[in-house]
């Protein structure tokens, strides 16, 4: 079942307004298709935005950005996307006012072709949750690009992390694979 997301009820041809209202209706392996544009506290965005389970999020138009900006409180955490299980983010720029980006709990994630800027930290992994960041950037972060805690896991493929105060933060049992790969 796919979802897009603008203005209107739900479908492709009258997309739900938030992204948020989007996950709250929609089931595990749902594919979630999101309009160019801002979403924003200010334009009716809640944040954190909790992913549970197989939720992709798409750019649905590769000449329009989409920029998630915000943040919520989870966990005695500022974040703008909470990552649960297993979860494809593809396209999607991602701002959390300075404060987490990504968190990641648990489970195996892709994040896909998409900017973290202007987070405190764009990425923090803990547990046991496994994230493969392909053909990705995480640039200008005031603290750390990437945090791994616990028994947390990173693959780097074909990604960038630059200009933030800390590049990767490794805790613990944590680890990093980096790969380059060629298409």
């Amino acid at each position: 079942l796919d979802y897009y997301y603008g203005t209107q009820a739900g479908g492709k041809n009258s997309p739900f307004k938030t992204i948020w209202y989007a996950l709250s209706q929609s089931e595990s392996y749902n594919t979630l298709y999101i309009s160019g544009g801002e979403y924003t506290e200010e334009n009716g965005e809640k944040f954190p935005l909790i992913f549970s389970n197989k939720k992709l999020l798409y750019s649905s138009d590769n000449n329009k950005t989409v920029l998630i900006r915000g943040s919520g409180e989870f966990q005695n955490n500022e974040v703008a996307i909470v990552l649960e299980g297993n979860n494809q983010i593809h396209g999607i720029t991602i701002s959390s006012n300075d404060n987490i980006g990504v968190l990641s709990k648990n489970g195996e994630s892709n994040i896909i072709s998409s900017i973290f800027k202007d987070n405190k930290v764009a990425l923090s992994q803990h547990n046991d949750s496994v994230i493969h960041l392909n053909n990705s950037e995480i640039n200008s972060n005031s603290e750390r690009g990437v945090e791994l805690i616990d028994s947390s896991s990173l693959e780097l493929i074909s990604s960038i992390i630059r200009d933030s105060y800390v590049g990767i933060n490794i805790r613990d049992a944590a680890k990093i694979i980096a790969t380059s790969k060629n298409s």
